[in-house]
């Protein structure tokens, strides 16, 4: 695997040089998705607030969902996009989450310290995981009995 991020169980996938563009796509939509339905919850609550004014909207039983609802939203999408900014600012960095737990200097640092610019490396370091062709995977090892073969009988 190449330059091997991290395992993330919520996808059920590791995160490693050919797949972590679509994770931090992933993880952009996801925060995306969880703004939008902060603001459509609010909204909602506003127009509730306007129809039964203040005092009266608590005696609705909807009220309380709703208020549950923009809760959860407001927890899970500040950790969302917390958990994005910190994969972008390593993307830029040129660092994956495994050299920042260890403290491990990036594989890139010493070519972007002595010559380039600060700004001109983390450009680099995005373009590098954002923009650049994947390449060929590595080659899967073939079954020993046939081409298409599977590991298991059944396949």
């Amino acid at each position: 695997m190449e330059r091997f991020d991290h395992h993330c169980g919520v996808i059920g996938n590791c995160v490693a040089r050919r797949n972590h563009r679509f994770f931090l796509l992933l993880l952009f939509a996801g925060g995306c998705g969880h703004i939008g339905l902060l603001v459509s919850a609010s909204v909602i609550g506003v127009r509730l607030i306007d129809d039964f004014g203040f005092a009266g909207v608590w005696d609705k039983w909807y009220w309380y969902p709703l208020m549950l609802a923009i809760i959860m939203i407001v927890c899970y999408g500040f950790a969302l996009v917390g958990f994005f900014c910190f994969q972008f600012y390593l993307a830029l960095q040129g660092r994956t989450e495994k050299e920042f737990l260890r403290n491990i200097p990036s594989q890139n640092s010493e070519l972007h310290q002595n010559y380039l610019p600060a700004w001109l490396g983390e450009m680099d370091n995005l373009h590098n995981v954002c923009c650049t062709p994947l390449g060929p995977a590595f080659k899967r090892s073939q079954h020993p009995r046939g081409r298409y073969m599977g590991y298991m009988s059944w396949q």
